[in-house]
């Protein structure tokens, strides 16, 4: 544990690790030479006790290597080839436009693999090192305290204040963001200025009056028992007080309540919106109405006030932890390391920069593991359903995130250490918000890549992108009630409708159909009776939603790189989908698509040492290879089931059920890429798995589908087959030759090309399908 005193002893740094310091700005990719193997750096660090190499160890993935291969001895897990590079140095001193202390500090990003040849299987290592001279009389307060401790209460505040003063003079976009004071949370709690108790619920129509209303929104859960709450039997008692007083007892208010309106107080909001107290939570049709106007509630509040390490309303804004808390891993709460190090071994081993060294100088040291934007994106807050768009839809967010707070706005995000992070770059994965500016040449969310064909507006394709982001977080999320998985979207749909004129289907959307379509589920973790379980009713088998746990979206193609262009292949002709009242509030009635694509009978088996894979391999057609082959796994196609599928069904084809592929499947082409000229890669071929609806043909009629842009649709009377969705896959072949190409007349009415290359027993089918619910 480091400590405060400059005096205090300092710890030892090997040369390869020591080559890294001082850490300099650089926006290029460098290799360093480090040890060659797991086992090498294990064995060094107990001669040179190397500070860096241990938090190496704390945090690289060997403990997933052994779990992953437990019949490997551990002489043989530590033969894993160790790859290292840093990336994307920083300094604080860099940041234009910024007040934030920290000018000091300076960070990279270590990041490489542990690969095990033995299994042809490699383990990401992602660390951020963060380093601040320990004699700095400018540094955040957070560098002053010991490892597994963190910053006092007025420290925060003090930090939130700066962030937001700077935030407001300084960030221009987040300046130019409208807020629509007509568009106001039916309630509020007014804080009075001048009383520390005095709480009480206002009418924000009444409050008005008085001049414009600055308020902050709280997002945080709620535990298993909130002690405090708006009913319709206390409703007027909350507006003289809160908590409302009786003759009996006198209720207290949560510590996550109590320290938002501290933040309030101290930064000069005099308002908050709290959804428990400003929804009476006993009127189903009042909560109805409010949960379909969450988007004005967070896009017009000054600031949002997200709780993130708190698992309950009970555990304050501000967390405390005991450093050897034993749940502060599941909880998404990495440990940081801290040490305080003297760099004095010569930089002859790597040269990082052309710098000289201080032999001699100071530094303290924070480890992270992964990249920082994660840590608010992973806490006991992004477990909940409802805070995703919570965040989403805000302008500001100040995550409180244990031991150090992150600063979210529409320009920035910082963290207390004084840590900036790259907008747009490839090390920035946390949760963007609506109001960011959405670049498309972001290599994050690879805005070039997910669909040129469907995307006119690089700025509606790039927040489309940032949608794919959005809907793979919230896939991972819990609700009390799965009636809100759709409730709980309502108002991202509708911000991100009103930002790129796109018409929203069911969790896809039209202009992005094919994209959209293309998700597939985390088969490796769950167990086939959870996956049963994840499907949630009444919701059609083409959507993620069905899915209530971990999907992707267009995984192949999205990493299929930027040397092909894309091609949708399937055409959406029509769409009925029926609410019973406001679209994703009331119940859903009908929801169908009408489909035109590419369609073939393919043959699938997946071979045992293939299952491993997420999702697993598939031999096509008579392309079998055994388990004695010298490479036993089908590497061309990837697929499976979204669920367990039951023996035969109401499938016409031969289909042994069970949990992995292994029949004559009936398959629907989405999308695929095309090399560019002159690039060496492979083609990918997406499709949909079907199973026929028996009995069930639909005949076309006028006045059954809303037609799709300028489709004319399909002729009066025409009958389709019915079809669900049972799975996805991909296909990768050789440059000019796909799968699905076929001369005929109706192939030639698709967007593929006309060459003819069929994999195994392939069989062309009629260009229609229809997706419903089953």
């Amino acid at each position: 544990m480091a400590s405060d005193d400059p005096l205090a002893p300092a710890q030892p740094l090997c040369q390869y690790c020591a080559a890294i310091f001082p850490i300099k700005p650089s926006k290029s990719f460098l290799d360093i030479k480090h040890y060659a193997t797991a086992g090498d750096l294990v064995r060094a660090s107990a001669t040179t006790r190397c500070a860096l190499c241990a938090a190496i160890q704390q945090h690289w993935p060997l403990p997933e290597i052994r779990e992953r291969f437990p019949q490997d001895t551990e002489e043989q897990i530590l033969e894993a080839e160790l790859d290292l590079q840093l990336r994307h140095g920083q300094h604080g001193g860099d940041r234009s436009g910024s007040e934030s202390p920290g000018d000091e500090v300076s960070w990279v990003t270590l990041s490489g693999y542990l690969a095990s040849k033995r299994h042809n299987f490699s383990h990401t290592v992602w660390l951020v090192i963060a380093a601040c001279p320990a004699s700095s009389p400018t540094s955040p307060a957070i560098w002053k305290v010991p490892a597994g401790a963190t910053t006092s209460i007025p420290q925060k505040h003090l930090a939130i204040k700066s962030w937001l003063s700077d935030c407001e003079r300084n960030h221009e976009h987040c300046r130019r963001l409208p807020v629509d004071s007509l568009v106001l949370p039916k309630r509020l709690v007014r804080i009075d200025p001048q009383d520390e108790g005095g709480l009480r619920l206002v009418l924000a129509s009444d409050e008005r009056r008085h001049g414009d209303i600055r308020y902050a929104a709280l997002s945080h859960c709620w535990g298993t028992h909130l002690p405090v709450r708006t009913t319709t039997a206390n409703l007027a008692q909350m507006g003289c007080s809160i908590p409302p007083m009786d003759d009996n007892t006198t209720a207290e208010l949560p510590r996550t309540f109590r320290e938002a309106i501290g933040v309030c107080r101290h930064v000069g909001l005099g308002y908050i919106w709290i959804d428990s107290l400003c929804i009476v939570q006993d009127d189903p049709e009042e909560w109805r109405v409010e949960a379909a106007r969450m988007k004005d509630v967070y896009s017009n509040a000054w600031l949002t006030i997200a709780a993130s390490s708190a698992e309950s309303s009970a555990k304050g804004c501000f967390v405390s932890w005991s450093p050897d808390e034993d749940k502060v891993k599941d909880r998404g709460i990495y440990r940081i390391t801290r040490f305080d190090t003297v760099v004095d071994v010569s930089n002859s081993v790597e040269k990082v920069d052309s710098d000289p060294l201080l032999p001699g100088q100071k530094f303290t040291v924070r480890v992270y593991k992964q990249d920082l934007g994660r840590r608010s994106a992973n806490t006991a807050l992004s477990e909940r359903g409802w805070a995703l768009q919570e965040q989403v839809l805000s302008r500001r967010v100040v995550h409180c995130t244990w031991p150090e707070l992150h600063w979210q706005c529409s320009s920035a995000y910082q963290t207390e250490a004084g840590i900036s992070l790259p907008r747009h770059s490839s090390d920035d994965k946390h949760i963007r918000l609506i109001s960011e500016p959405h670049s498309t040449n972001d290599p994050t969310h690879n805005g070039s890549m997910r669909g040129q064909q469907q995307h006119r507006d690089p700025a509606a394709a790039a927040m489309h992108d940032s949608w794919c982001q959005w809907m793979e977080h919230y896939s991972t999320r819990d609700f009390s009630f799965q009636r809100d998985q759709l409730t709980a979207l309502a108002g991202m749909v509708q911000q991100t409708a009103e930002n790129t004129g796109y018409t929203h289907i069911l969790g896809c959307w039209e202009e992005t159909i094919c994209t959209d379509l293309a998700w597939c589920g985390d088969r490796n973790c769950f167990t086939p009776a959870q996956r049963q379980a994840n499907v949630l009713p009444g919701i059609p088998s083409w959507s993620w939603i069905s899915r209530t746990k971990d999907i992707e979206l267009d995984l192949w193609i999205r990493s299929a790189g930027g040397n092909c262009r894309i091609e949708d292949c399937a055409v959406l002709l029509g769409r009925k989908i029926v609410w019973q009242g406001a679209p994703l509030v009331s119940e859903l009635r009908r929801a169908e698509l009408q489909l035109r694509g590419p369609m073939r009978e393919v043959r699938f088996s997946t071979v045992p040492e293939a299952r491993v894979y997420d999702p697993p391999y598939l031999n096509i057609g008579d392309d079998i290879r055994r388990a004695s082959a010298k490479d036993p796994i089908p590497w061309d196609c990837a697929g499976g089931f979204d669920e367990p599928q039951s023996p035969g069904g109401d499938d016409s084809l031969s289909n042994g059920g069970g949990e992995f592929l292994d029949g004559t499947y009936t398959c629907l082409l989405l999308r695929r890429t095309v090399p560019r000229v002159g690039a060496n890669v492979r083609s990918h071929e997406t499709f949909l798995i079907l199973q026929l609806v028996s009995g069930r043909d639909v005949c076309q009629s006028p006045l059954d589908y809303d037609t799709v842009g300028t489709s004319a649709g399909l002729p009066e009377g025409l009958c389709l087959p019915v079809y669900r969705r049972i799975g996805i896959g991909d296909m990768r072949t050789d440059q000019g030759r796909y799968t699905y190409a076929d001369e005929s007349a109706a192939a030639k009415q698709t967007a593929c090309p006309t060459r003819s290359h069929c994999q195994g027993p392939l069989e062309m089918l009629p260009q229609g399908a229809l997706l419903m619910v089953p």
